[in-house]
Order: structure tokens, then sequence, then C-alpha cells
């Protein structure tokens, strides 16, 4: 079964598939169905340009980075091989497929029984934040269930910290019972919710340096195009 769903993974490719679990997710929502056909269209749409442009940029900073090792004498052979490659990677080991669809039956019991008011599946791609993690332990270890454990462990934790910043992020953006769990994003609330008294204490709290004041402030070079 799970070399299967490989094989259909790689022929359609995350710009198919993501569409496709949005659409599903969102009909289980009840959702009407041209909103979740547009919603996945859109997802297809986004990813689509996100990669083309990923594509246009690769080769150029690849030159660039090669002239500064020739020139500098660098020596950096750790490559940040982007999100792209890492869920080609993590849909591709058993570890990572197992807990796509094992980790999707979790996160749908967890919410269905009141473990925790984030429906997490409504962001199923991202579980890839997880199996990369599992993929990586079990290359090492070479250990499934330890490897699976530690996907778990990662979706609990990422659970719980998603529920403690909830109010502030769903008061800040705008959109009522909103949160962000991506295991690439989530770590960013950890030392911020350390250091919050630290930077009320020096008074960052009553700066508002956000978007909107930047544009003010810089006119079309504080506009996201120019940046």
């Amino acid at each position: 079964m799970l070399s299967q769903f490989n094989s259909i993974f790689q022929l359609l490719g995350p710009t198919v598939i993501v569409p496709i679990i949005i659409f599903i997710v969102a009909i289980c929502l009840k959702v009407n169905f041209k909103t979740a056909f547009q919603c996945g269209l859109y997802a297809g749409v986004g990813l689509t340009g996100f990669t083309w442009i990923i594509a246009a940029f690769t080769p150029i900073v690849t030159k660039v980075i090669q002239q500064m090792v020739s020139s500098l004498g660098v020596h950096l052979p750790i490559v940040d091989i982007g999100w792209q490659a890492g869920s080609l990677a993590s849909f591709g080991s058993p570890v990572g497929l197992s807990f796509f669809i094992g980790g999707f039956v979790l996160e749908l019991i967890l919410f269905a029984i009141g473990v925790t008011k984030i429906f997490m599946p409504s962001n199923l791609w991202n579980n890839f934040g997880f199996m990369i993690w599992g993929t990586m332990a079990y290359f090492v270890t070479h250990n499934f269930w330890l490897s699976i454990g530690l996907c778990v462990f990662i979706l609990l934790s990422d659970l719980v910290i998603g529920e403690m910043q909830a109010d502030r992020w769903s008061r800040y953006f705008g959109i009522d019972n909103t949160t962000v769990c991506s295991a690439q994003n989530i770590e960013n609330a950890v030392p911020a919710i350390l250091l919050d008294p630290l930077w009320n204490l020096i008074g960052l709290n009553k700066l508002h340096v956000t978007p909107e004041y930047f544009r003010k402030r810089l006119g079309i070079f504080g506009e996201p195009t120019f940046l």
C-alpha cells in the first residue's frame, strides 16, 4: 500500500496532491463544492508559481555561491535542500508515508475526542515537517517505531504550542479561531514566549513596527514587491 501511495505521489507531485487534499478536507468540513474547488485550485496555482520561481533563481544563486567559495575559500559542505526536496524525501521513506497516513488518523482522533482544539488535518501537507525528522531518525537509527514516535512527539509538541499562541495569533491577523502549527514555523513561538517579558521590560512592546509602518515611512521602497 505504501509503495503504491508513493508511486501516485511521485507521479502527480505536490502541485496536484495538495489541491486534492485541500478539496477533500474542505468537502468534509461541509464547504460548498465551488468554494472547495477554488481553494484547491488556488493552492495548485500558488505551488506551481512558487516552484517556477525557485527553479528560476536556483541556478543563479548556485553560480554566486560557487564564485564565493572560489574567491574566499569558504568550505561549507552542508547544503539546505529546501522544502521541495525535503518533502520528496519524506514521502519517499517508509516512516514518512506511514506517518502521513497514521498521523492523519491520529490528528482526527485528537480533535474528535477534544484533546486539542486545533484541526490539524486542515494543514495536512505540512505534515512533511514531522515526517522529515522521522525520516532522518530512521536513516540514522534504522528503528521504525522510534522514528514514528519522534514524529508523534513533535506533532503533540506543536499542537501544545499552537494552542498557547492561538489567541495572540488570531488577534494579530484579525482572523478568529486560527493559529499556526507547521513544524517549520512554530519553533519561533518558544523563544518569543520566553523572551516576551524581557522585550516588555525594555519597552519594545511600545513600538509599532508593522508592514504598514514601513510602507508609510519608506513609500515605494517599503512595498513587498520592491523588497
